[in-house]
C-alpha cells in the first residue's frame, strides 16, 4: 500500500475514534478523551527521549520515569479538571519535577558519570515539558465551552490541515532540483502549494463551525480570519519543529507504531504545538476573554 494511502486510511480510522473519544461520558469530564490525551503523552515521551545520546538515559527505571514525565502534566491538569483540587498545580509540579531532576544528579557516584549530569538534566526536562506541558492544553481544552465541539474543531481545522498539505503538495508541489535550496531546509518535501493548502483546510473548517454551531463561533469573520491563520501556522509550525528534533538526532521517524506516518509523535507533533495557540486564541478570538 502506498504511503498516501496509509495516511489517508490512518486519519480515516484515527480521527474519528479521537473525535468520539471527546463525546464520550461528558457527565464524568471526558474520561476517554482524558486517558487518550495522557496515554499518547507518555509514548509520545518516550519516542522523544531518542532524540538525546543514549548515555544519559539508561538507568534502572527509565522505562517508567521517562512516560511518567510525559503523562505527569496532562493528568494533574485533568484533575484539576474534575475539581480533586482547587489550585492549578501545573506550575508546582514543573518546579517539583525539574528539582528533583536536578537533585538526583548529586547522588552520582562515580567521577566518570560527571559528564552525563548536563545532558540527563537537559533531556529530562525536555521531556516534562515536550510532550508533557504542551499536552496538557490540549487536556485544558476540557475547560472551554462546550468542550466537544471545540476538540472536534480542533483536531479536523489540524489533521484536514495536514493531509491536503499531503495531497496538495505532491500533486501541486513545484520538485526542488538538485542545486536548489528547499524552501524550509529542515523538510525539504514542503512546497508552498502544500502550505496554502493546509492553510486554506483550517479556515474552511473555522467557517464551516461558524455556520453549523454559531454559539460557538459567533466571532466576526476578521477575528475567524486571524484564529485560522493562528491555527494554521502552529499546525505547519509544529510538523516543522518535530522535523527539526528529528534531523537533528538523525532519525527519520519517531518510531513505527502508527504505518504511513511513524511514531506517535509523528502523529501528534502538530496538536501538540498548536494546543496552547488554540486555548488562548478561543478564548481572546472567539469567546471574548481569558477564563
Amino acid at each position: 500500500m502506498s504511503n498516501l494511502a496509509l495516511r489517508l486510511l490512518v486519519f480515516a480510522l484515527g480521527l474519528p475514534a479521537v473525535v468520539l473519544s471527546a463525546f464520550a461520558f461528558p457527565q464524568f469530564d471526558y474520561p476517554l478523551f482524558a486517558l487518550l490525551v495522557a496515554v499518547a503523552s507518555a509514548l509520545a515521551a518516550n519516542e522523544a527521549a531518542q532524540f538525546f545520546t543514549a548515555g544519559p538515559l539508561r538507568y534502572p527505571g527509565r522505562a517508567i520515569v521517562i512516560p511518567a514525565l510525559g503523562a505527569i502534566l496532562p493528568v494533574v491538569t485533568y484533575g484539576y479538571i474534575r475539581g480533586m483540587w482547587t489550585l492549578d498545580l501545573i506550575s508546582m509540579v514543573v518546579v517539583g519535577a525539574s528539582s528533583a531532576i536536578l537533585f538526583v544528579q548529586i547522588l552520582r557516584r562515580k567521577s566518570g558519570e560527571f559528564v552525563d549530569i548536563l545532558p540527563a538534566v537537559v533531556s529530562h526536562v525536555f521531556i516534562l515539558i515536550y510532550p508533557g506541558l504542551f499536552a496538557s492544553y490540549a487536556m485544558r481544552l476540557l475547560l472551554l465551552p462546550d468542550a466537544s465541539k471545540v476538540i472536534l474543531v480542533f483536531f479536523l481545522s489540524i489533521y484536514l490541515n495536514d493531509s491536503l498539505a499531503y495531497v496538495v503538495g505532491r500533486l501541486f508541489g513545484r520538485k526542488k532540483s538538485d542545486t536548489e535550496e528547499a524552501i524550509v531546509p529542515v523538510s525539504p518535501n514542503k512546497s508552498i502549494a502544500g502550505f496554502l493548502g493546509g492553510m486554506a483546510a483550517t479556515a474552511i473548517v473555522v467557517f464551516s463551525a461558524r455556520y453549523l454551531w454559531p454559539e460557538g463561533f459567533s466571532a466576526p469573520a476578521f477575528r475567524l480570519l486571524i484564529f485560522s491563520l493562528v491555527i494554521g501556522i502552529g499546525t505547519i509550525a509544529g510538523d516543522l519543529v518535530e522535523s527539526a528534533l528529528k534531523r537533528s538526532a538523525a532519525l527519520k521517524d519517531s518510531g513505527t507504531l502508527i504505518p504511513g506516518r511513524g511514531g506517535i509523535l509523528d502523529s501528534v507533533d502538530s496538536p501538540l504545538f498548536t494546543a496552547p495557540l488554540f486555548f488562548y486564541a478561543y478564548q481572546l478570538l472567539i469567546h471574548g476573554g481569558l477564563l
